[in-house]
């Protein structure tokens, strides 16, 4: 049945197919994607973590080779005279700005073991303000270790700032060639760690490190290794404090990791979801013609089967069988189901129209029977030409009522009572032979007989006979009035379709006004309307 909202099956089963198809192969790309980038994630990390610790690696080594290098200065009987007459050649032959420039030494200082800055290659920052003399905090821990002096020799390493940019230095003691002597001072040499000195240590082309200041950050950066977005680009990024020797950090040195394929698992990612999208369509077109096909199809042969059946309870030629599937079997099990409910039908339809106590047709089947000789009555009877022209499209009708019922029941009980109704309702059937003829049951103690073709002199013959036939059965009746047995009484009135005021509804009316007059003249008899009439003129 079409309705409001209604749907199709042959458009929600490819539908729901295609979009389970969609949902599914999205589910498993998406799933795919997390569990690859959770891996790569977990690989990166372990990756970063390990490029890490080679940078600090390179850094040591790099820090190492610029400590024995200096080393190699500071333990020199020349670099130990120098400290004691201070000779400009030494400076001049042994650090000139060509040969920094070879070493990649970017400051050199030598200082006194007071604090004074002998000499350097670049500005200092401290000075004594007093005498002018730059000078650093005696005995400095920047530059020398807490037994400078006692054990033997050995570096101080660092980390400085110099015009913002980070350097890495190495002090040692200077002394004779042997080391024998006590140190007069310290050899310092510098190496900046600009961004390309950094990029020179960095193990990798997709990693890179970079310097960020204290003074340029105004919270520390998060500890850790973290993903971030750098102009648009997918980055691994982690950071480390860098401290001078006074345990005060003055900037941090930042790693950061390219991640370029995060962006092709992305656009990876969107292919298989337009690849999943084309699967759902295909699956949805496929879907279609075969569900419509196979499935759709004979669902509608077998909708429309039922519909008509259940509209008329007649659904013409039976479904056919031929699949050997479940929609075979469910056709085989409709065509089962609708003889069953015809059977039940017809066995409904009879119980409906049939009296429970003396099985003949009841009030129900009587109006019925006046309803369908109403009609007959506006288009014209079809009469048997066996029957005289009086009967011919006659229709007479016989009310009949059983005598002093109520004392009957009162005397016999309700049991008794109904065995006496089923006996009359059998000898009325057996009187009321014709087939057009309804014998029935019109409720309680009374009876109806229909009788068309027949006139009211043929009706007042069945009547009669059925009442003689009553009284023939001889049930003791100690309660009637009139016999010592049961009657019954009688009224029959018929009508022609051309008399005035002559329908169904008339006739009923007269043949029950015949009954009470029956009743009142003695009861046991017979009373035809027409003698009514004849009495009133």
């Amino acid at each position: 049945m079409a309705g409001k909202g209604r749907s199709s099956l042959k458009e929600v089963i490819p539908l729901n197919m295609a979009v389970g198809t969609m949902a599914f192969c999205m589910v498993a790309v998406l799933s795919a994607y997390l569990l690859v980038a959770r891996g790569f994630s977990t690989l990166e990390r372990t990756d970063m973590e390990g490029r890490i610790a080679q940078f600090g690696v390179l850094l040591r080594r790099e820090r190492e080779s610029l400590g024995g290098f200096v080393m190699s200065y500071a333990e020199w009987g020349d670099s130990y005279d120098y400290l004691a007459t201070r000779d400009p050649s030494y400076i001049e032959d042994n650090y000139p700005a060509s040969w920094m420039r070879a070493q990649k030494i970017d400051a050199v200082l030598i200082v006194a073991d007071d604090g004074e800055i002998l000499w350097s290659s670049v500005a200092v920052p401290r000075a004594d303000a007093s005498s002018g003399v730059p000078r650093l905090r005696y005995r400095s821990p920047a530059l020398f270790h807490e037994a400078y002096g006692v054990e033997p020799s050995r570096a101080v390493y660092g980390f400085s700032v110099f015009d913002g940019v980070p350097a890495m230095y190495v002090s040692w003691p200077v002394t004779d060639d042997l080391a024998t002597l006590p140190p007069r001072g310290v050899l310092v040499f510098v190496r900046m760690l600009d961004d390309e000195v950094l990029r020179s240590y960095a193990p990798g082309d997709d990693f890179n490190v970079s310097w960020l200041p204290a003074s340029e950050t105004e919270k520390k950066p998060v500890p850790g290794i973290h993903p971030v977005k750098v102009d648009g680009r997918d980055e691994l990024e982690a950071w480390d404090p860098v401290a001078d020797a006074d345990g005060t950090v003055i900037g941090y040195l930042g790693y950061h990791k390219d991640r370029s394929w995060l962006a092709a698992l992305r656009v990876m990612l969107l292919q298989f979801f337009v690849i999943g999208a084309a699967a759902g369509l295909c699956a949805y077109l496929a879907s279609y013609f075969f569900v419509k096909r196979q499935l759709v199809d004979p669902i509608l042969v077998i909708r429309d089967y039922l519909g008509s059946f259940s509209s008329a309870l007649e659904a013409g030629a039976a479904l056919g069988t031929d699949r050997r599937d479940e929609l075979g079997e469910l056709s085989a099990h409709v065509n089962s189901l609708v003889d069953r409910v015809r059977v039940q039908a017809r066995e409904l339809d009879r119980l409906a129209l049939t009296d429970g106590l003396t099985g003949l047709p009841n009030r129900r089947s009587l109006d019925k029977t006046l309803s369908l000789l109403r009609l007959r009555s506006l288009s014209g009877y079809p009469v048997l030409d066996s029957r005289s022209s009086d009967e011919r499209g006659s229709v007479a009708c016989g009310m009949i009522d059983v005598d002093f019922f109520k004392n009957y029941n009162d005397l016999y009980g309700h049991a008794g009572g109904d065995a006496a109704l089923r006996s009359i309702g059998l000898v009325i059937r057996e009187c009321v032979m014709r087939p057009d003829d309804l014998p029935s049951r019109y409720g309680g103690e009374e009876f109806a007989v229909l009788l068309p073709d027949t006139d009211e002199a043929g009706a007042f013959t069945v009547l009669e006979r059925v009442r003689r036939a009553v009284g023939a059965l001889e049930l003791p009746h100690a309660g009637s009035a009139v016999s010592v047995a049961v009657t019954v009484s009688c009224g029959v009135a018929a009508v022609r379709p051309g008399d005035a005021g002559a329908d169904m509804d008339a006739l009923m009316a007269m043949a029950d006004k015949a009954l009470y007059a029956a009743k009142a003249a003695g009861r046991n008899r017979v009373t035809a309307y027409s003698s009514l009439a004849a009495d009133a003129r």
